[in-house]
């Protein structure tokens, strides 16, 4: 069994030893709960290929520091080394947003003994057992169902959360029930239950939305009413007498009419001292001899304020109850404990990989790939292959912009602030930037689909929200200054296999393919004059060269013309093909016409690949989990399209043709698809609905041209 030795700062003060100059690299260290960290020197050695002897001289001289990021900046932490079992201990927080969950600590050395070691408080033990005095608890509940994302409503805030626990409809689903785990309640007090609700329907006269909570079959409160699509927090205090001793509880939501959403759950309860799975959080203790037990030995570890000034508390006093162990302290009023069994001290996850230094001012890029390094044979590949055309490409992986621009969290702002460091301050910046890799809506796999490889920033739309790589990319208003492509990949067999695509496209010694175009439209209807559209891009094509320019247009009803056309290999085999009409992630048209999709695009085996102009909703957007859209489909098939321009969410008919014409006069006129959406963009500010600019998007390499 560890004991707890008394190295490390003494309230008493002490010289310093000297350590070696010899500098370890930073050594990330990744948390994903609140309590208690521990990692032995041995595994930061086999991590960091430092050695350990010089590991231990170093921690025994107090020459490291543990950094965390607040609001952006590295801030010190405290941590101890427990020299007898060689083990560097700390006090990790819980970090979560809607974006993303899981802290990071950052250990590096330092030439003097660091400050924030924890002290050690060795003074006279308490003589007797102490009380076990309850303390106010709050636990936060929160979880994100299957597929519970609605994108539609809050369309005017871009960072409004989007995805919720589960949902209640008139009498289709007219209940939620969950479980509470509430360890510990005293049997006697008040306490205080919130639930935030958001309303999804406004079909009614007066207030649509009523929803009664129980808990554990006992109504809490009254009835909460609401209208409209609105949030709503339920707030009421309850006879703590109603949670269950054994600490599970069911919380019951039952709703009238209308369609409510739940967002999140908090309890405010007085909790018992007694440690669960081997540790206890104690907030704002009562003055006197704290007793807290639950332990299973006698290797128990008390650390005051523990995120803060941290004290380890050797003047504790162990006895043994019977619960097992137990442990009492003179707590000092106010203040927060952290009462854990050392054993049960949580293991982090060690990152020492070389970083590239971002912040140079001498870094050169005119062509940048952001990848995450799952894709690092892709970005290589893409590498080898640029370098041909350009002069400093330059890839950078997700992980060290998250290390330098987010805290090391994976924050996907992270990436727009190394952007904007990008802009300003290197020598060369880029004019193209290239991202790798699928991203989804569920930034934290909720649903286990594993496929929120780069990650996905939304943009404000009348309708419903929509993913935006100028904005990832920190480009707030959707006009940029340099050419953005993605290249929705979730495996590197499909990366590579797109660059092989991409150098058979550049290489081809072609007839007369790349000067064919089709134009495709579905019949008129409210949405818009989509033959009309047509008829304009056809002739406007027509004067650019291309020719022959072929119209494949619905007549409506059962027809299956267009259909049979554009799943042909041959309509393919051409320079562009675009779409006019109703189009959603997976298909072009409507519900009833399907005139092409992903299965489809995947059997598309023409050799000739065209500029696919998707002037319609949705076709472009990728963030739904386990699933591809069409235009990423198209890119990455062995067929299909070599770069798809489409909308990641929904598009106006006339706006879209405004754009478009703009992008083809671009693209005729020998700019790469890249450039030729982004002059399309600042050429139409002030034409055009705002929101557009930031939703439509390149998909696949934005360097690409008509051959």
């Amino acid at each position: 069994m560890l004991q707890l030795s008394t190295s490390g700062r003494s309230t008493a003060g002490g010289e310093p030893m000297t350590a070696s100059a010899v500098q370890f690299p930073p050594i990330w260290l990744y948390t994903d709960t609140a309590g208690l960290h521990g990692i032995t020197l041995s595994e930061i050695a086999a991590e960091s290929g430092m050695d350990v002897e010089h590991l231990r001289t170093l921690a025994t001289a107090g020459e490291m520091t543990l950094l965390n990021g607040v609001q952006n900046e590295m801030q010190p932490v405290p941590w101890h080394f427990d020299a007898t079992g060689d083990l560097l201990l700390f006090t990790a927080e819980k970090y979560e947003t809607f974006l993303t969950a899981g802290n990071a600590y950052l250990l590096q050395q330092t030439d003097a003994s660091d400050s924030l070691q924890m002290a050690t408080l060795t003074g006279p033990a308490p003589t007797s057992e102490g009380q076990a005095t309850p303390f106010r608890e709050t636990l936060h509940f929160e979880e994100e169902g299957d597929m519970m994302f609605f994108l539609w409503l809050n369309p005017s805030n871009p960072d409004a959360r989007y995805w919720y626990w589960s949902y209640m409809f008139d009498s289709y689903k007219p209940q939620i029930q969950v479980a509470l785990t509430v360890p510990n309640p005293t049997s006697t007090g008040t306490a205080q239950l919130r639930v935030a609700l958001h309303g999804y329907t406004d079909l009614y006269e007066g207030d649509d939305h009523q929803v009664t909570v129980f808990l554990n079959d006992v109504q809490v409160g009254s009835t909460l009413s609401w209208d409209a699509v609105t949030a709503a927090e339920f707030v009421a205090d309850f006879d703590q007498g109603l949670l269950n001793a054994d600490g599970n509880n069911t919380l019951t939501l039952q709703g009238s009419e209308g369609g409510q959403l739940l967002t999140w759950v908090e309890i405010d309860y007085d909790r018992s001292p007694a440690a669960e799975q081997g540790e206890l959080w104690l907030h704002d203790a009562a003055a006197g001899i704290q007793a807290v037990d639950g332990f299973s030995s006698s290797a128990i570890l008390v650390i005051e304020e523990p995120t803060g000034d941290a004290v380890l508390r050797n003047d504790t006093f162990k006895y043994q109850n019977s619960t097992g162990w137990a442990v009492a302290f003179d707590a000092a009023p106010g203040k927060d404990y952290l009462v854990t069994e050392l054993p049960e001290a949580d293991l982090p996850l060690v990152d020492a990989r070389e970083q590239t230094d971002l912040m140079s001012t001498a870094n050169r890029a005119d062509y940048l790939i952001i990848y995450p390094r799952e894709f690092d044979e892709t970005a290589a590949a893409l590498v080898a292959h640029r370098q041909l055309s350009y002069d400093h490409v330059m890839q950078v992986s997700l992980d060290d912009i998250y290390k330098q621009f987010g805290s090391g969290r994976e924050d996907p702002l992270a990436i727009g602030r190394f952007m904007d460091h990008v802009r300003t301050a290197w020598t060369t910046t880029p004019s193209v930037v290239m991202l790798i890799g699928k991203g989804s809506g569920d930034r934290k796999d909720s649903m286990g689909y594993g496929d929120n490889f780069m990650p996905v920033l939304m943009a404000e739309n009348p309708w419903a929200l929509a993913p935006s790589d100028s904005r990832l990319l920190g480009v707030e208003d959707g006009v940029e200054d340099f050419a953005i492509g993605r290249l929705s990949i979730v495996s590197n067999l499909e990366g590579i296999k797109y660059v092989q695509k991409l150098q058979a496209h550049e290489t081809a010694i072609l007839g007369p393919e790349p000067y064919r175009a089709s134009v495709v439209a579905d019949d008129p209807d409210a949405g818009g004059n989509f033959p009309e559209d047509a008829d304009d891009l056809a002739q406007q094509l027509g004067g650019l060269g291309y020719s022959p320019v072929t119209k494949l247009y619905h007549p409506g009803g059962n027809d299956t013309s267009v259909r049979s056309s554009l799943i042909s290999a041959d309509t393919w085999e051409s320079g562009f093909v675009s779409f006019s009409g109703h189009g959603s992630a997976t298909t072009l048209g409507g519900y009833n016409e399907n005139f092409m999709d992903v299965d489809d695009a995947v059997a598309l085996d023409n050799s000739a690949f065209p500029v696919f102009s998707a002037l319609t909703c949705t076709v472009g957007f990728d963030g739904y989990p386990g699933t591809r859209s069409l235009g990423s489909t198209l890119v990455l098939s062995d067929g299909g399209a070599i770069a798809t321009l489409a909308a990641t969410g929904l598009s106006l008919n006339t706006d879209a043709h405004v754009l478009g014409s703009y992008f083809v006069d671009n693209l005729a006129a020998g700019e790469t698809v890249g450039d030729a959406l982004m002059i399309a963009k600042q050429q139409t500010q002030g034409q055009i609905g705002d929101f557009m600019a930031k939703m439509y998007r390149v998909i696949g390499d934005p360097t690409v041209r008509r051959n």
